[in-house]
């Protein structure tokens, strides 16, 4: 058996012999196991660097047998460059969290009637803090007897627990938002409010498949396939719990409290619930209310009086994210639109004191993943592209040689399209109407003509990066989507788009899109390019208020329970602004 290594020197996994490198990381959980090419090297999808002996070389997983010890570095993601915050722009929370410390130099008696006195002194009512735990009865009672310092830990129901000293500094919790594709983790320290780590890492469930309904039918229809898929994802959520302790420097037992966010799926295979009913229609969760537990029942390791508590959902797709993006970004004021583009579009629509929401399928095209050149927003991938004195210019996340293009590029560069009129309002690529330069911005891909964007010799891997007829109308599929769900939430709300105040842009695809190309392709209305506050992993925001405010968690009930709900399968209203929203402006 060989070692594959993170370049932390963290096991990744053990390999036979001749293993092929793709099929190893996938097992691991890092990595798809199917690569769009169908593993012929082409598509540059796995590419991967790996040390075996003493240098780094760039290796296509797919092609990769492994032959030694090896060490491996994976590209990195965008969302672990930065915690895609916006702190400007959100609703602000007073520090109260629903775990805190109290420490007990002494109590006034020794023995006699010690746990009233406890209580007492950490201002709980008599009678409501009753032990849950005998053993921390029997460690109360120890340290009265010893006359001996030491710390409550109390919650809004009574006692948790006790501690030895003064360890009211060692007060922390975890707020993470559980993505579809992406994982995220927030450590903060519960007595001063501030971010201590940002931890991220793929969702390990993409080795059974990229999108939710995929993994539902592992769930379902696989004797061991609920259970497998809640182990990768707890394996996850403890490592990164781990990784974010070594970064702050403070030991995981220093966490009690835990605050997750996440769509309904990813909610149900946490628990380890049955998504089946997501599935089918009428496509309900199991449940809407806010879930609590003890952390040590999912397996997490952190202190063992930690807590858990998911935010409460809607109905249907919409879940415990959306909340938290009410959460963090209150709609109390005016009209506005709050939208999270992802592999699905959740949207909500507050007027007057109402809420309409919606979830759209709009597939893993805003994600990049589906597209001939694609790539999530990672460094290497060209995340803008315009055009400027005849040529066609892009960025590049992290400042690296291109390798490939992600969904906010991919939009940017139709648009631009649209603009020099090298495709029509029905998503064709028609070509350049005279022999100026825009000649040299289409090559020949695959018998078809594709928009070239930069050319082998500046790429990473010497291979041209393209925007095929293929993508565009992957696209095309998408946009209508997200822009069909928008329309029919205006419908039943009895709004014009004119009427919206203000559009809150949720999740990291957000902060690389230039507003005037979703605008150009038709994804939001012309009157709404300048109402658009881009803010980041709102969903994450939202978990950690919920974190530090109980008040907050009290306002997720409030609003998941006014929401109306608009369930936009079967309609034939929605189908039909569908077809229409295929076609660009």
């Amino acid at each position: 058996m060989f070692a594959v290594n993170s370049i932390s020197g963290k096991l990744i996994a053990a390999a036979q012999p001749g293993a092929l490198l793709i099929d190893v990381l996938a097992a691991a959980g890092v990595m798809p196991a199917e690569s769009p090419c169908g593993r012929k090297g082409i598509c540059m999808k796995c590419l991967v660097e790996v040390r075996s002996g003493t240098g780094w070389s760039e290796v296509l997983a797919c092609q990769t047998t492994i032959l030694s010890d090896i060490e491996v570095r994976l590209p990195t993601l965008a969302a672990a460059e930065d915690s895609c915050l916006a702190e400007s722009s959100g609703a602000q929370v007073e520090l109260a969290p629903a775990i805190r410390k109290v420490f007990i130099e002494s109590l006034p008696l020794s023995m006699a009637l010690c746990w009233e006195e406890l209580c007492l002194v950490t201002g709980i009512p008599v009678g409501q803090g009753k032990p849950t735990d005998i053993a921390v009865l029997r460690d109360v009672t120890m340290f009265c007897q010893d006359k001996t310092p030491f710390t409550a830990v109390l919650d809004s129901e009574g006692i948790l627990g006790v501690e030895q000293g003064d360890t009211c500094n060692e007060l922390y919790g975890m707020a993470f938002d559980i993505g579809t594709t992406t994982v995220v983790g927030y450590l903060l320290s519960l007595a001063d409010g501030r971010v201590a780590a940002t931890v991220s890492a793929l969702n390990p469930q993409v080795r059974y498949g990229a999108d939710v309904v995929t993994r539902i039918t592992t769930a379902e229809q696989e004797p061991t396939g609920l259970a497998a898929l809640r182990g990768l994802i707890g394996e996850c959520i403890n490592d990164l719990i781990g990784q974010a302790a070594r970064e702050a420097n403070v030991p995981c037992s220093a966490i009690y409290d835990l605050v997750f966010v996440g769509n309904p799926c990813m909610q149900h295979l946490f628990l380890g619930i049955s998504p089946a009913g997501l599935g089918r229609a009428p496509y309900q969760p199991v449940l809407r209310e806010p879930v609590s537990c003890k952390a040590v029942e999912a397996g997490l390791k952190v202190n063992f009086v930690a807590n858990i508590y998911w935010l409460p959902g809607v109905a249907g797709f919409v879940g415990a994210d959306t909340v938290g993006m009410l959460v963090a970004y209150r709609l109390d004021q005016g009209t506005t639109l709050a939208l999270d583009i992802g592999t699905n579009g959740e949207m909500v629509l507050a007027h007057e004191g109402k809420m309409w929401a919606c979830s759209t399928a709009a597939g893993p095209a805003f994600e990049g993943t589906s597209m001939t050149c694609g790539l999530r927003a990672q460094t290497g991938a060209i995340d803008r592209v315009w055009l400027q004195d005849n040529k066609v210019c892009f960025t590049v996340i992290g400042e690296a040689k291109p390798c490939g293009i992600c969904g906010s590029g991919t939009i940017s560069a139709i648009a631009a399209m649209l603009k020099a009129g090298l495709i029509d309002t029905s998503g064709k690529i028609v070509g350049a109407k005279d022999n100026g330069p825009a000649v040299g911005w289409l090559v020949e891909k695959d018998g078809a003509m594709a928009f070239l964007i930069a050319p082998g010799q500046l790429t990473h891997d010497g291979r041209d990066i393209v925007v095929t007829q293929k993508d565009i109308r992957e696209l095309q599929l998408a946009k209508a989507a997200i822009a069909a769900g928008f329309k029919m939430l205006l419908k039943d709300a009895g709004l014009s788009s004119q009427e919206i105040q203000r559009v809150v842009l949720a999740g990291a695809f957000g902060l690389h899109l230039c507003h005037e190309s979703i605008r150009t392709i038709g994804l939001i209305p012309d009157c709404l390019c300048g109402r658009i506050d881009a803010v980041g992993n709102a969903a994450g925001r939202g978990a950690q208020h919920a974190l530090l405010s109980a008040e907050a968690r009290q306002y997720a009930v409030k609003e998941a329970r006014r929401i109306h709900y608009i369930e936009l399968a079967g309609r034939s209203d929605f189908s039909n602004i569908f077809v229409d929203e295929l076609f660009f402006p």
